[in-house]
Formats: C-alpha cells, sequence, structure tokens
C-alpha cells in the first residue's frame, strides 16, 4: 500500500506496504492507464432514461455485453526500446479485442483548492483514450489505500485517515463538495462511455490497524458507508446508468473484514485480486478457485471487476527468487483468472497491473525506505515484486509467457 506523491513515488507508512501489495497506487500521470485502445462498438454517448432504478445499474448497461480484459500499461516514460515494444505489442491487443480501459484519478488532484477544478490530469487521460472510445471504468479515489485523498483544505494535515475539523466522510460540508466534483466531473465526461465509477480505492486497508470490531472500525465503516450511499445516489443523479461502486482488496475478505455493508451500498463489487500474500511471497495457485468463489460470493450476485489483477514474475532462469515467483507462476495465475472469467457471468471485467515492469529508478525509493527502517529481507521481495510485475521486461519491452496468456485471454472472452 503506497502513496504517489508526485514523482517519484515515496513510501510513507512500513506497516501499510506490509499489509497489502504495492499496485493499488500511484496517481502520476493517471492517465497512462488508458492508452491506446481499440475501436469499439460501445454507444457511450446515449444512456438510458435517468428514471430507471438503481438495480438496473447492477447489470452493467453501458459496459458491452460478455467478459473483457484490460491493461495498465505503465506509470513512467520508458526507454525509447521498451516503449517502441510496448506499442508493437499493444497493437496485438487491439487487434484481439480489448476495448475496456481504467482512469485512476484523486479527488485531491482534481480540486487541488477549494472549488477550483484542474481538468490536466483527466483531459490528458481521455485524450488517450477518445480515438478509440473504449468502455471505462473511472476510479476517482476519495479514499486510497492509505488514507484521505480529499482536496487539501478538507484534510488533516497531520493525519493521514483524519479530516480538518474532525469531520468523518459522511459529513454535510464533505458530501456538498463531493456533489459539486460529480457534477463538474459529469459535465466534462458529456458522451464519454464510462460503465462503471469507483469512489474509493481500497478503504478496507484502515482495518489492518482498526478492525471493523473495533471503536474506530465502527465509526469509520459507517462514515464510509454513509458517504458511498449518497456518492451513488448522486453519480446516478448526474451520471445516468453509470455503475457505482469502490475498490476493495481481495485480501480483505481473507481477513474475514466483514465488508457487506459497503458492498450492499454499491451497483458492483470491484476488488484488486494479487497472487502473493502480505509478506509479498507468492501464493499457492491452487487458492485461486476459492480466492475468486470468496469474491463472488461477498458481491451478492452483483457483477464483480477486478480493477488490478496482478503477479510478479520473478528474475530470469537460473536467478533464485526471494518471492517464490516465476514467469510459469505468473501466466499460470492469468490463465486460471482468464479461464474461469469464460464460465462466470459474474466476472464481467479484468484490468492487467501491469504491462511493464516498474524501473529499477521508479522502485528504489520504496524498497530503500523498508531498508532504512530495518526490514531488509522485505525491501529485497518488495524490490523483486516491482521490478518484475509487467508481462513486458523493462530492459528491452521482451514479451514474457504472460503476455501470450493475456492476448489469448482477450480474444478468447471476445468469443
Amino acid at each position: 500500500m503506497l502513496q504517489a506523491v508526485n514523482h517519484p513515488f515515496v513510501v510513507q507508512s512500513i506497516s501499510c506496504i506490509a499489509a497489502v501489495l504495492a499496485a493499488c497506487g500511484g496517481t502520476v500521470n493517471p492517465g497512462i492507464d488508458a492508452g491506446h485502445l481499440p475501436d469499439a462498438s460501445v454507444d457511450g454517448g446515449t444512456s438510458p432514461d435517468a428514471g430507471t432504478d438503481a438495480g438496473t445499474m447492477s447489470s452493467l448497461p453501458l459496459l458491452p455485453p460478455g467478459h473483457h480484459l484490460g491493461l495498465v500499461t505503465t506509470y513512467e516514460t520508458l526507454p525509447t526500446t521498451t516503449g517502441n515494444a510496448l506499442n508493437a505489442q499493444l497493437l496485438t491487443a487491439i487487434d484481439a479485442g480489448m476495448a475496456v480501459a481504467r482512469l485512476h484519478l484523486a479527488w485531491s488532484e482534481l480540486e487541488p483548492t477549494a472549488g477550483t477544478f484542474n481538468w490536466a490530469p483527466l483531459d490528458d487521460a481521455l485524450d488517450k483514450v477518445a480515438p478509440s472510445n473504449a468502455s471505462l471504468l473511472l476510479l476517482i479515489e476519495s479514499v486510497d489505500s492509505e488514507g484521505f485523498s480529499l482536496p487539501a483544505d478538507l484534510m488533516n494535515p497531520n493525519d493521514r485517515y483524519g479530516l480538518a475539523q474532525e469531520r468523518q466522510l459522511d459529513d454535510a460540508v464533505i458530501l456538498a463538495r463531493y456533489d459539486a466534483l460529480v457534477d463538474a466531473v459529469a459535465v466534462r465526461l458529456a458522451g464519454k462511455p464510462v460503465f462503471a465509477f469507483s469512489v474509493a480505492n481500497e478503504p478496507d486497508n484502515y482495518f489492518d490497524d482498526y478492525p471493523p470490531s473495533s471503536t474506530q472500525g465502527q465509526a469509520w465503516l459507517k462514515a464510509l458507508a454513509g458517504f458511498m450511499a449518497h456518492a451513488r445516489q448522486k453519480i446516478h443523479t448526474a451520471m445516468p446508468f453509470v455503475a457505482v461502486g469502490l475498490t476493495l482488496t481481495q485480501r480483505g475478505l481473507e481477513q474475514n473484514f466483514d465488508l457487506s455493508t459497503l458492498i450492499d451500498s454499491s451497483d458492483v463489487a470491484i476488488f484488486n485480486y494479487y497472487c502473493q500474500r502480505p509478506d509479498f511471497f507468492v501464493d499457492d495457485l491452487n487458492r485461486v478457485p476459492d480466492e475468486l468463489n470468496q469474491m463472488l460470493a461477498a458481491a451478492g450476485g452483483r457483477p464483480v471487476l477486478l480493477q488490478e489483477l496482478g503477479c510478479p514474475a520473478g528474475p530470469p532462469v537460473g536467478t533464485p527468487s526471494v518471492i517464490g515467483a516465476s514467469e510459469a507462476k505468473q501466466a499460470a495465475f492469468f490463465a486460471a483468472v482468464i479461464s474461469r472469467m469464460q464460465t462466470e457471468a459474474q466476472l464481467r471485467a479484468a484490468f492487467i497491473f501491469t504491462a511493464v515492469d516498474w524501473s529499477p529508478e521508479l522502485t528504489a525509493p520504496y524498497a530503500d525506505a523498508l531498508r532504512n527502517e530495518g526490514y531488509p529481507a522485505l525491501a529485497d521481495r518488495f524490490y523483486e515484486t516491482l521490478t518484475t510485475w509487467g508481462l513486458l521486461r523493462y530492459a528491452d519491452g521482451s514479451a514474457r509467457p504472460a503476455w501470450s496468456t493475456f492476448v489469448n485471454g482477450v480474444d478468447a472472452l471476445r468469443r
């Protein structure tokens, strides 16, 4: 669980890192998530009548029928050779039928000062998909993996989970400001093919410190559920037939956190799902069917989106992995999820994280922070995770076996 503070990324909390995988995060150049997607026969400019009840949104009416795979590409500028290789490989995904994209932004970057909106991040993201008309999963986080992502004037600068004047997230002042944001975003996105809107990213990480049964956990859950219910109603009004949810972790379900209140306030269940345990070791892949069943059961019949689906490949053959990773395991993990998507109506879309490894330069601040705090083994595991979790290698853009698994999956799911 990391926070991106402009660039480079910095680690905010050792406990957060140990608790959850690092993929949840950056908002540096979020538009790259969406890049270079194909033409899709999606009528994004036409919404059904706004009067239809919220239950209709649970069928994801603005997402084309069937199952979909998308791809988060990179959070950094790539070497020329790697960038060219990525662009060439993306054409194969386009030809296979990739037709969905994820946009990831924070409320704080869209409203840097009270009442003043900065549309550059959103416009940049949209520019990368506008020619293709890909169907969009939009994440504008009010809460990220490690705290609030609200405008600075609403925040407590001394507490990542604190708000100014000791407000809660469902406070009337917060909700009024959020309404203004949604109204402005709806205007900006008019005619764009957004099919779902996530309002928070991994807010259940709060329960690592304060379980839902604790006094603090109960207060957090109540405020978050209240905010979610309000946001859902507001987005339904401003953006008819866009399904609304918030992104939770599969790990939270494994820890038996009761997330039903949050899911029950949503049209769609959205999860981030990785092949690793909280200590970064690659988990037993035989657990994948049970883990998918767990998410499907928690969804309560709602469609399921996997906002982030990731697994590291480990170092080259012959070099020992400190996390038990391998290219074969990476490909097998994605293959297992894609195979289930082919037969499970509830699993509507998944977004692979990530197309390209993170560079040593991007990863080093994270690992160094862990090492400096006295966790050298964890730092090594973390470093290997981030520098090998791509379908393509950072050094030259060459493809790992999982790239073929992804492209073949795109093709199979569209049939």
